[in-house]
């Protein structure tokens, strides 16, 4: 919201860091969703719908 009302001028310093920010905040949203994705596979997730466990 702040970048949107301030508009900082492109090539100055605050425009660089908010770049920086932005994409750091996009990758680290990245990675963190593909390691929890990650440890799903490794784990082996078990998902029985059709014949849970609890009902015989």
């Amino acid at each position: 919201m702040w970048v949107a009302i301030k508009k900082p001028r492109k090539g100055t310093a605050m425009w660089s860091i908010n770049w920086a920010l932005g994409i750091l905040g996009m990758s680290l949203s990245f990675v963190l969703i593909v390691g929890n994705l990650w440890g799903l596979v490794e784990k082996g997730l078990r998902v029985k719908f059709f014949k849970p466990a609890d009902f015989q």
